[in-house]
């Protein structure tokens, strides 16, 4: 919660699609925007940032940061954790853009046949 950190919980039995509820202290969130709808959190949840592999499964690989982007959020983190992936994925700044956070001076880029690394 972006309150005071409690867990959020989903309610599926609460409004016409469900909640996201924390217990701590009546917070409530829309389920699909993760806005806040009651309670006292000052602004929405993050969301999340999920891939579905070709097998079904989904997995979470980032978050974003308050009023952030989807694509900001997840290029951020991969900015500095992952600059090859990142590259591969066209993230600004880290394949030419103006919209991420300035990086630190090093060896620029280098073409492969599989991408930037």
């Amino acid at each position: 919660c972006t309150h005071l950190a409690c867990a959020v919980l989903w309610r599926k039995d609460r409004g016409r699609e469900g909640e996201l509820y924390c217990p701590c202290h009546e917070g409530v969130f829309d389920a699909r925007s993760g806005e806040v709808t009651a309670g006292p959190p000052p602004r929405g949840l993050p969301k999340v940032v999920v891939i579905e592999e070709t097998d079904g499964s989904i997995w979470a690989v980032g978050t974003t940061r308050s009023g952030e982007s989807v694509e900001a959020g997840l290029c951020r983190q991969l900015g500095g954790e992952r600059p090859d992936l990142a590259a591969r994925i066209g993230c600004p700044d880290i394949g030419g853009g103006a919209e991420s956070p300035p990086r630190a001076p090093g060896p620029a880029a280098s073409e492969t046949p599989g991408g930037r690394t």
